[in-house]
């Protein structure tokens, strides 16, 4: 479900993901050195947005008339029709 607590808890960890993405990724023109923090960053973040497109087949969508879609064939279409191409361009 789109709204189960752990699904919620995954966006708020995406939503730091992405703040982490805003600050690193601009900051890789100026060549920073490899520290294992960084390290695990990067790796972290890569992990956890292919992870994200596993999950994203798995969870349900709201429909327009507010009925939540639960059929993996419809959200597997839904998805690959709307975020997937973004998702694998990003990962």
């Amino acid at each position: 479900s789109p709204s189960a607590i752990p699904r919620v808890l995954w966006d708020l960890v995406g939503m730091l993901m992405v703040g982490f993405d805003c600050i690193s990724i601009p900051f890789m023109v100026f060549s920073p050195p490899d520290t294992p923090g960084l390290t695990f960053m990067n790796w972290a973040t890569r992990l956890f947005w292919t992870a994200n497109i596993v999950i994203s087949f798995r969870t349900g969508q709201v429909r327009y008339d507010g009925t939540i879609e639960m059929r993996a064939s419809r959200i597997a279409k839904h998805y690959s029709m709307t975020w997937l191409p973004i998702d694998i361009f990003v990962v």
